[in-house]
């Protein structure tokens, strides 16, 4: 069984069925009616916004896999002019002319640009390990084993000290650490550099192409600060397509219900609960068990508010998901994405715009408070053959890491069970 059916969830499902082949039955747990979880979109003025993860990086191997394997199209992006604000001035502008905009980063970051390069090129060629691990169906038991087989001490230890230290001891300058890191970071986790050094440069997803107007390269995610690479990309649609064509492709069954607990039976299996199976007749308490060899669990257990943080702090213009520039799509008036941790109230809104027409808010637990040392967990919870993706996620939050721990998991079940 799979308990989830988000990015994590979906992609457990479909990597449990290239294992085990159609000898399996697979049930997918998952009570919304709509698949793929923090990777979402939301209707704004008759067209759709990805409301979640919205960007991925070109060395994201296992999205890019699933792009080409299901006829999936990447979506046209124009570029988009960047801008840092330090509450009363711009401390940086691009613009619409590249070399105008290079000279700027030059004048603004100097050396660091190439600096970053190098530093972020050879920490994401360390973590592309983890690829070629799979490919050989190597598993991990707990993340300790996982970032050192990849990094060794180098990865190890920035789990242990903040992003700002991490940088710092790497030679670049505060002007660089300020805004640059910061920023990607902001725009990533509504964090700053105070998270761990790992988070710092590894995970991905969501900084908008900072370099891409200069000469088109970079600077991603902040792990966000993965490089100053060319190609970050979307799914043309929505990337929550990539979850429904790794659940249409896996045969799960889709149980529509929420799961309240899971155990292990005398008999060695393991006995999932529902609410929809507890039922209450005066003195009599019905409730009824599925059985399974091994259970993937792909949410959270711990869902405390407290441990989440993303502060608003970036705005972020967007593109609808099935925008096409080649096509002369156009679209009427700008989106924004705004970061937050409470609601924002009209009076905020009044400061950050001087107009809008409507508002519409989205509520998640969208990612981990990062702090260093970060705690490295199991990705087993059970050796009978209970097991977690959310470990991965004390490393980096990325949807790329989601299909990275759900292959974990799978290869972890087949392993075990062979």
């Amino acid at each position: 069984a799979v308990v989830g059916g988000g990015a994590g969830g979906t992609a457990s499902a479909f990597f449990l069925r290239q294992l085990y082949g159609t000898d399996v039955q697979i049930d997918m747990y998952e009570p919304s009616n709509v698949l793929c979880g923090r990777v979402a979109t939301v209707e704004v003025a008759g067209r759709m916004y990805e409301a979640g993860a919205s960007m991925l990086h070109p060395s994201n191997r296992y999205a890019k896999g699933i792009l080409s394997k299901f006829g999936l199209k990447e979506a046209t992006r124009p570029n988009v002019l960047i801008s840092f604000y330090n509450g009363e001035n711009y401390t940086f502008r691009s613009s619409e002319w590249k070399i105008v905009t290079l000279f700027r980063l030059l004048w603004t970051f100097g050396y660091d640009l190439i600096r970053l390069y190098w530093f972020e090129r050879s920490f994401l060629n360390l973590f592309d390990k983890i690829y070629s691990e799979h490919k050989h169906g190597h598993s991990f038991r707990n993340m300790s084993d996982f970032m050192y087989t990849l990094g060794q001490d180098t990865f190890i230890n920035a789990t242990k000290i903040s992003a700002c230290q991490l940088y710092a001891d790497q030679g670049f300058g505060s002007n660089f650490i300020n805004m640059m890191l910061n920023g990607g970071l902001l725009a990533n986790y509504g964090q700053t550099c105070e998270v761990t050094g790992f988070v710092g440069k590894c995970t991905s997803v969501k900084y908008l192409s900072i370099i891409h107007t200069a000469f088109s390269v970079n600077v991603c995610r902040a792990v966000s600060m993965a490089g100053i690479q060319p190609g970050l990309w979307s799914v043309r649609g929505g990337n929550k397509l990539l979850c429904s064509k790794l659940y249409e492709n896996s045969s799960a069954h889709w149980i529509k219900e929420e799961v309240t607990k899971v155990s292990l039976t005398s008999g060695g299996q393991f006995a999932v609960r529902t609410s929809t199976n507890e039922s209450n007749f005066l003195w009599l308490s019905i409730v009824i068990y599925s059985l399974y060899d091994h259970v993937i669990i792909t949410t959270p257990i711990n869902k405390d508010t407290s441990k989440l943080d993303v502060s608003g702090a970036t705005i972020g213009f967007h593109y609808p998901v099935d925008f096409n520039e080649s096509t002369g799509d156009t679209i009427e008036s700008g989106i924004y994405k705004v970061f937050s941790d409470e609601s924002l109230t009209k009076e905020q809104i009044d400061d950050l715009f001087d107009k809008h027409d409507s508002v519409d808010e989205v509520v998640w637990l969208a990612y981990p408070k990062y702090s260093a040392p970060e705690n490295l967990t199991s990705f087993v919870l059970n050796e009978a053959g209970l097991y977690y993706t959310s470990p991965i996620e004390s490393a980096a939050s990325a949807m790329e890491m989601s299909l990275i721990s759900a292959r974990n998991a799978a290869l972890l079940s087949f392993n075990d069970w062979y």
